[in-house]
C-alpha cells in the first residue's frame, strides 16, 4: 500500500516538478506555486494587449484569464500568433513560437509550445501567458 501511494504521489508531482525546473522566468515559478498573477496585473496586461490590437474583446479574455474556465488551445495559439505578428511576420503557430523565443518574450519557447498545444488550457496558465506577452507593449 505504501509503495502504491508513493508511486501515485510521484506520478502526480512529476509533471509539476518538470514544469518548474528552471524552464521559464519567475512567471512559470509563480504558476508552479499555484499563485497566478494578481487580478490587477492580469487586467493591466489585457488592456495593453487590447490597446496594441492583439485582442478585441477585453471581457472575453478577462473571463479566460480569471474565471477558472478551460480555454481551447486554438484561441491561445491565435493569441500567440497575434503577438508574434506585432513583432515580426508569423505564418504559423510554430513561426510564432520561434519569433517569441528569438525576441526573448519566452525564455523557453518549447515549454510554451507544449503548454499551448494541449487541447484545453487552464485559466491560470492563460493569466500567466497574457501577463508574459503584454510585457512587450507599453
Amino acid at each position: 500500500m505504501h509503495i502504491r501511494l508513493s508511486l501515485i504521489i510521484a506520478l502526480l508531482i512529476s509533471p509539476l516538478v518538470s514544469l518548474c525546473a528552471g524552464q521559464e522566468t519567475s512567471g512559470i515559478h509563480t504558476f508552479a506555486k499555484n499563485t497566478p498573477p494578481a487580478p490587477a496585473a492580469i487586467q493591466q496586461a489585457l488592456v495593453k494587449l487590447h490597446d496594441a490590437g492583439v485582442i478585441d474583446d477585453l471581457k472575453v479574455w478577462t473571463d479566460y484569464a480569471t474565471s477558472g474556465v478551460d480555454v481551447e488551445s486554438d484561441k491561445i495559439q491565435a493569441l500567440i500568433i497575434a503577438v508574434a505578428n506585432k513583432l515580426d511576420h508569423a505564418e504559423s503557430f510554430d513561426d510564432a513560437i520561434r519569433i517569441l523565443g528569438d525576441k526573448k518574450v519566452f525564455a523557453n519557447p518549447g515549454l510554451w509550445k507544449s503548454l499551448a498545444s494541449r487541447e484545453i488550457v487552464k485559466s491560470d496558465l492563460v493569466a500567466l501567458l497574457v501577463v508574459t506577452l503584454a510585457k512587450n507593449f507599453k
